[in-house]
């Protein structure tokens, strides 16, 4: 039989080994520890950008129900959909919750959130509207979204 002797110097290998994976593992770790705070961001940024999306998406819904024929201020202020307005510029709905039910408004959802209808005329029988929803991201970034669907007279 062979018998097999370890030496100080192949023992002394081993210990190398250990401290190079070691080294290896703690680099790995310290480069996930620093991206964490850029993840998170990140995921605040798509939670914001999720929530005006949805505010915009809702108030497209509920403008296209009202009809072609309710596109104006008087009656969208009636049905609820739009705040009080100066005479000119968009109408807006910062305040206004698009749901109805549990209170998802712009200024509630996001911080400084505003909402803003653009209502044009295409022809007699057509007209776009435009819904923004603008806001400070956590980064202090003024952010916006915008959708635009067209309502025809029907």
């Amino acid at each position: 039989m062979c018998s097999r002797s370890f030496s100080p110097r192949s023992r002394a290998f081993t210990v190398v080994d250990a401290l190079i994976a070691f080294l290896v593992l703690s680099i790995g770790g310290i480069s996930l520890a620093a991206s964490l705070p850029t993840l998170a961001r990140s995921a605040a940024m798509a939670d914001e950008n999720s929530k005006a999306t949805q505010l915009a998406a809702r108030m497209i819904e509920q403008l296209r129900l009202a009809r072609f024929e309710n596109l104006n201020y008087s009656t969208l202020r009636g049905l609820g959909l739009v705040d009080e307005w100066s005479g000119s510029g968009p109408y807006t709905f910062t305040n206004i919750a698009v749901d109805g039910s549990i209170g998802f408004s712009p200024a509630k959802a996001l911080k400084n959130g505003k909402g803003e209808i653009e209502i044009r005329d295409v022809n007699v029988n057509l007209k776009t509207v435009v819904v923004r929803i603008r806001w400070t991201a956590a980064s202090r970034a003024s952010r916006i979204v915008e959708l635009e669907t067209a309502v025809g007279r029907y």
